[in-house]
């Protein structure tokens, strides 16, 4: 993909809903919009920014929709995945993968849920989050910065640096 950006939108239907969030991260920055209204931004490729959007989302049919920059020539990543649990449901998850639809042209209204995407691609899988170029296994989540998260209930105490520990593997 040349320099510039790149579209994507995802579009689902859900009933009462309860709670909503998007994680993402894009190669190279993002602007995240959900049913028209902007949400948020990123320009951090290795950091999974994770976003509340339950008073975005609504009964009947909703868009994510998603600008990709890309400022370097290549691949334009996107990875994503939406969250949702209806009023006495189950969790639902729409990750990126082939029902997305791209586009590298911007049209009018494309951020909103009656725009229609017929003519847009599916967005192309390269694989999976940890184990794809250009992340590989360097995302993390925001806030966390790492890529393993600790119950609030524990503490992690450092006892020795990692010059002194040298490797450690545990079978």
């Amino acid at each position: 993909v040349p320099v510039g950006d790149v579209f994507f939108r995802k579009t689902f239907t859900l009933g009462n809903v309860e709670f909503g969030q998007v994680h993402i991260c894009a190669d190279n920055q993002y602007e995240l919009t959900v049913n028209g209204r902007r949400v948020a931004s990123g320009a951090d490729w290795r950091k999974m920014d994770v976003h509340d959007v339950t008073e975005l989302l609504k009964s009947g049919t909703n868009v994510i929709a998603v600008r990709v920059g890309n400022t370097d020539e290549g691949a334009a990543g996107l990875v994503a995945r939406v969250i949702t649990k209806e009023t006495a449901g189950t969790f639902e998850s729409f990750s990126s993968d082939d029902t997305w639809r791209t586009s590298v042209k911007q049209f009018a209204d494309w951020q909103r849920s009656n725009f229609r995407d017929a003519e847009w691609l599916p967005a192309e899988v390269l694989g999976p989050l940890g184990a794809t170029l250009p992340w590989g296994d360097e995302v993390v989540i925001a806030d966390e910065g790492a890529r393993f998260v600790v119950d609030k209930e524990f503490a992690i105490e450092r006892l020795t640096t990692d010059e002194q520990t040298g490797s450690q593997v545990a079978m």
